[in-house]
Formats: structure tokens, C-alpha cells, sequence
């Protein structure tokens, strides 16, 4: 394929030689032909107008001079055209066989290289959360991101009462708490807040554990293990006061849960990461289930239930079903077929 294309560039310059070469020559040409058209239509006008005078022999011989210039110029200019278009085309179809070979040679290159990165939750502390990853694939891992959804729930979760029966959750990021009520000269204005969980971007455990944390991407090559930590965090934002969400610690953030209400928090933390072309590799989940925050709660003790309590599905809305989450505790799944239950 590629001495096709080199042939075909070849061509290409060879052709370009030989219109240049013919262009100078077509030049040459036209000059002889002028001068051959010059003394045919000076005789010309003497044979058809023997008694005209020596200025309206030059200028009837200067007009048909000028009519078969134009129409030399005219043909050789229509002719370089037409051979410009044609190098122009060569051109392009050469290009789009260069673009298809090198997406041929990327998409081999992506099924040779696949990173395959083993990753546990190897410790837990009060402000972060460290996981232990290993490239066993034979390509680079980057771009390592978390993704954290909350369920909150206003009951305890439990003992629940019957099976098909517990706690009724939804997700947190879609519920709306009302926080407060003031009087203006306007009306009254009711202040609404939303929370959402979020994580930091994972980054090298090093020794130098006070130095703040560089923006650049953690990148796992092949056959490498690293530990890489994050943080959790909820991000809180009030209508109508806050233009933007606002970052408060995951402590803080259980504390107002606990002030609007919310007794039971469900949660899964999942993580993703790329390969060096920028495509998607795999995305699993790191921890899942929920707990009882009525008393508080830290990161330990949310990862700590989530060796027993597992969330299943996010089921889809069926006839007459509002659609529900399942969640398990050991070996007994509880769920709703009308709403999100625990």
C-alpha cells in the first residue's frame, strides 16, 4: 500500500514537470503564432481592402490580432485549469487513503495496547480514601476519575418492617430541602437547597504528604502499581442566594443532612479510567451501600457497611411502578415496587 502511494506521489510530480514544461512551450508557441497570425492578417486586409489606408490597415490588423490572442489565452488557460483539477484530485483521493491507513494503524495499535488496572480500597482515613492500583495490561492507564452518587432517606434503616417494605430513598443530587422562610416587602421568599456528593481527582500517595497536589494526570504504565488517594466531599447550592455550588467537607456535609432531617444516607463510588488514546477503558465500582447517620458518620464507617450492604439496581419505571432501587444486607434484598425503598 505505501509503494502504491509513493508511486502515485511520483506521478504527481512528474505530471507537475510536464506542465510546466508544456506551459513554456505553449508560450513559446503562442508567440510563434502570433507573429505567423500578425503577417496572414496583414496581407489579409490588403487583399480585402486594397484601397485602405495604411492607418486602417493597422488598425483592422490589430483588432483580429487582439480577437485571436484572446481566444489562444483563453483555450491555454482552460487547458492549465483542467490540469490543475486533475493533480487537485489525485491529491485528495492519495490523502484519503493516507487518513484511512493511519485510522487502520490506530485501531491497531488500540487493540494491542489495553490497560487492565486491579484496583482495591486498600485504607481509609478521616479526610481521604486510598486505593491500590495494578496495570496488568499491556497499555498505559490515565485520567483516573471518581464518581460518587448519594440516596438519602428520612427513616431509619433499620429492622425494616416486611419484606417489599423499608425505608423510602431517592437520590440526594433530586431532592430539594427547605431551609428557610423571610419576610420582604416583595413577599416571601423561601430559601431551597441542594446537595450532591463529589470526589477529588486521584492522586500519587507520596512521602511528601503536606506538599499541595499537582494538576497534571496520573498516568499507570504497563506492569506498574501505585496507590492513588482521593477525598470525598458534598457540594451545596441555595436558591436563590448561590450563583454556583459550594464545596463543603464530607463531615459538614453529613452534619446538615442530619440538621435538614436525613437518617439514612446510601452511596456508590465507582471509578473510571482512559487509555492513551482518550477512549473510555473501564468503569466498576469501588463501594456500594448505605448507612444509619443519625448519630454522624465518617468515610470509615461508610466503607465499614459496605462489606454486608450492597445497592443491586436502579430498576427502570415498569406499568403502574415508579421505578425503585434494590438494595441487599447479607442475603435478604429489600425493595418497593412503587417507590425507592431501603
Amino acid at each position: 500500500m505505501m509503494g502504491s502511494l509513493e508511486d502515485r506521489n511520483i506521478t504527481i510530480q512528474k505530471t507537475v514537470v510536464l506542465t510546466i514544461i508544456f506551459s513554456v512551450l505553449g508560450l513559446l508557441a503562442v508567440g510563434l503564432l502570433l507573429i505567423t497570425i500578425g503577417l496572414l492578417t496583414g496581407s489579409m486586409v490588403d487583399s480585402i481592402f486594397p484601397n485602405a489606408t495604411p492607418s486602417e490597415e493597422a488598425n483592422i490588423s490589430l483588432s483580429l490580432l487582439a480577437m485571436f490572442l484572446n481566444s489562444a489565452l483563453t483555450g491555454g488557460l482552460i487547458w492549465i485549469y483542467l490540469r490543475q483539477i486533475g493533480v487537485m484530485e489525485e491529491q485528495t483521493s492519495i490523502s484519503e487513503e493516507q487518513t484511512s491507513i493511519q485510522e487502520r494503524q490506530q485501531e491497531i495499535m488500540e487493540a494491542e495496547y489495553i490497560p487492565a488496572v486491579d484496583i482495591t480500597v486498600s485504607e481509609v482515613s478521616t479526610d481521604s480514601i486510598t486505593i491500590a492500583c495494578s496495570n496488568q495490561g499491556t497499555g498505559l492507564a490515565k485520567q483516573f476519575e471518581i464518581d460518587v452518587k448519594f440516596y438519602i432517606g428520612k427513616e431509619a434503616v433499620e429492622g425494616p418492617a416486611d419484606y417489599d417494605m423499608g425505608v423510602e430513598v431517592e437520590p440526594l443530587v433530586e431532592r430539594v430541602f427547605e431551609t428557610t422562610k423571610q419576610d420582604t416587602p416583595v413577599g416571601d421568599i423561601i430559601y431551597r437547597a441542594n446537595y450532591k456528593g463529589s470526589a477529588t481527582t486521584p492522586k500519587r500517595v507520596t512521602a511528601e504528604g503536606d506538599l499541595p497536589q499537582t494538576r497534571t494526570e496520573e498516568i499507570l504504565r504497563e506492569s506498574e502499581s501505585q496507590d492513588l488517594e482521593f477525598s470525598l466531599y458534598f457540594e451545596r447550592h441555595v436558591d436563590p442566594v448561590d450563583h454556583h455550588w459550594k464545596r463543603c467537607s464530607f463531615s459538614d456535609g453529613i452534619e446538615e443532612l442530619q440538621n435538614q432531617g436525613a437518617k439514612t444516607l446510601g452511596f456508590r463510588i465507582s471509578i473510571s479510567y482512559q487509555d492513551i488514546f482518550d477512549n473510555k477503558v473501564d468503569s466498576r465500582t469501588l463501594a456500594t451501600g448505605w448507612t444509619d447517620i443519625q448519630n454522624g458518620c465518617s468515610m470509615e464507617q461508610m466503607l465499614e457497611n459496605s462489606e454486608k450492604r450492597t445497592i443491586i439496581t436502579h430498576r427502570q419505571p415498569s406499568f403502574g411502578d415508579g421505578g425503585g432501587i434494590s438494595l441487599r444486607n447479607s442475603e435478604k434484598v429489600y425493595r418497593t415496587a412503587h417507590r425507592d425503598y431501603l
